[in-house]
C-alpha cells in the first residue's frame, strides 16, 4: 500500500536537496572545527602542566642529589647525637668501652657477611637503588619513590622492603 503513495507524490526538487545537504555539511564541519579547537586548547594546557611537573621533578632531584649522604632529616638529629656523645664521655671508661664493643661486633658481622657472598650488596648501598633510598630519607612518600623506581626500570618492591636486605650486585659493578 505504501508504494502507490510514493508514486503519487512529486519528487523533491534537486536544488532543495543540494541545499539541505550543503547545510548539513556546513553545520557538521563548524561543529568539528569548534570541537577540534577546544580539544587542542585542552591538550596544550595539559602539555604545559606536564612540562611544569617535569621541571619541578628535575629541580627536586637536583636538590636531593646536592644533599650529603649522612643528612637524614632536619637539623635536630646531629644535636641529639652530640648530647649522647657528651653523656657517654661523662660515664665511666669501662661503660664507654662496653658500648663500643657491640658496635665493633656488629661491624665484624657485617664484614663477614660481605666476605661470604661478594655477589650481593645491601639494597640501600646498591648504586641503582641508593638515590631512591635517599629520597625516602628526605621524606618523599614511599609509594611515589617506588613508582619512580618502577619507571626507571627497577623493582619497586625493593624500595618498599627492608633497606638492609641483600640483593644481587649489578653486572657493571662486579
Amino acid at each position: 500500500m505504501s508504494e502507490p503513495l510514493l508514486q503519487s507524490m512529486p519528487p523533491i526538487p534537486q536544488q532543495k536537496t543540494v541545499l539541505l545537504i550543503n547545510n548539513f555539511i556546513l553545520s557538521t564541519s563548524r561543529f568539528l572545527n569548534t570541537f577540534s579547537d577546544s580539544c587542542d586548547l585542552m591538550l596544550c594546557r595539559v602539555g604545559g602542566k606536564i612540562t611544569e611537573m617535569e621541571v619541578l621533578v628535575g629541580i627536586l632531584e637536583s636538590k636531593l642529589n646536592s644533599v650529603p649522604e649522612g643528612v637524614v632529616g632536619g637539623g635536630n638529629e646531629p644535636a641529639a647525637e652530640d648530647e649522647n656523645k657528651n653523656v657517654n664521655q661523662e660515664e665511666e671508661p669501662g661503660e664507654a668501652q662496653a658500648g663500643e664493643q657491640p658496635q665493633q661486633e656488629q661491624q665484624q658481622a657485617e664484614e663477614s657477611t660481605a666476605l661470604v657472598d661478594s655477589s650481593t650488596i645491601r639494597a640501600c648501598e646498591h648504586p641503582d637503588y641508593a638515590p631512591f633510598f635517599k629520597m625516602l630519607k628526605m621524606g618523599v612518600p614511599e609509594p611515589a619513590v617506588a613508582l619512580k623506581a618502577q619507571v626507571a626500570g627497577l623493582d619497586g618492591d625493593v624500595i618498599r622492603g627492608d633497606p638492609d636486605a641483600l640483593i644481587k650486585k649489578s653486572e657493571e659493578e662486579e
